[in-house]
């Protein structure tokens, strides 16, 4: 059986990265999984992701809850550093 931390490594992210890819996509962790593999070298799939991870972040930070925002700010900060944009 597949745990996620066998997704986490294979798409090499956090829990907090797929879990708002996940949830700012609206899709299983194993599509979010493969939605970052696609973004890995490519700018335009990249900015697709951190669009969606953004999308997460705004109904979070509706439910004014203060340390779900921190981690999910985390888990965007940390995408951007690893991935290409331009």
């Amino acid at each position: 059986m597949l745990r996620f931390t066998d997704f986490s490594d294979f798409c090499d992210l956090s829990e907090g990265e797929i879990k708002s890819i996940s949830s700012g996509a609206n899709v299983p962790y194993v599509e979010a999984c493969a939605i970052a593999h696609e973004a890995e070298d490519c700018p335009e799939s990249s900015r697709e992701v951190l669009k969606l991870m953004q999308k997460h972040l705004e109904r979070v930070e509706k439910n004014a809850d203060g340390e779900s925002s921190r981690k999910v700010h985390d888990a965007i900060n940390s995408f951007a550093s690893t991935h290409k944009f331009t």
